[in-house]
C-alpha cells in the first residue's frame, strides 16, 4: 500500500508545472494531466467539507433553538398554570 501511495505522490510531483523542461516530451501530457486531475479533487474535496461543515453548523443551531425553544415554552406553560392557580409571578431581582 506504501509503495503505491509513494508512487502516486513521486507521479504528482513530476507532473508539477516547475518541471515542465525536465520531463522527456512523451511523459509530458500525462503527468499535466494527473497533476491537474489532483487539483481538481483537491478543491472540489475542500467545497465538499466547507459544505459538511455548513451543515453540521445548521444541525447545531436547530438542535440549540429546539432546546430553547421547549425551556421558554415550559416555563410560559408553568408561569400560566401559577398564575391560574392564584399564584403571583415571582417577583423580578432589580440588579
Amino acid at each position: 500500500m506504501w509503495r503505491g501511495i509513494l508512487a502516486a505522490v513521486l507521479v504528482y510531483g513530476c507532473g508539477h508545472p516547475a518541471l515542465e523542461g525536465y520531463r522527456p516530451d512523451w511523459l509530458e501530457r500525462p503527468l499535466q494531466g494527473f497533476y491537474q486531475e489532483v487539483q481538481k479533487a483537491a478543491v472540489s474535496g475542500r467545497f465538499a467539507l466547507a459544505g459538511f461543515d455548513q451543515e453540521r453548523v445548521a444541525g447545531y443551531i436547530r438542535i440549540f433553538t429546539d432546546r430553547f425553544q421547549s425551556e421558554v415554552s415550559k416555563d410560559v406553560q408553568s408561569t400560566k398554570t401559577r398564575l391560574s392557580s392564584g399564584q403571583s409571578a415571582p417577583a423580578k431581582s432589580a440588579d
